[in-house]
């Protein structure tokens, strides 16, 4: 969308960039309700945001249902 890290966090009513940019780095994940409001930024799904993420955490849950299942 064009926006400086500057620019996302006072659109996102944060004192600073840090966070920002720790979340493009990838250091840390932005809480539920900057996850929702990064998402109504720049117009996408929060998946979308973090897809290496959302692809490790489906992985491990399918692995954890299929033992789950065979358990019982």
């Amino acid at each position: 969308m064009g926006y400086s890290q500057r620019q996302v966090a006072s659109l996102l009513g944060l004192h600073d960039a840090a966070p920002v940019s720790l979340w493009e780095k990838g250091a840390i994940l932005p809480s539920t309700v900057n996850l929702i409001q990064l998402s109504l930024l720049y117009r996408t799904y929060p998946n979308e945001l973090y897809d290496d993420v959302f692809h490790t955490f489906r992985e491990r849950l399918k692995v954890k249902e299929l033992e789950l299942f065979k358990s019982e």
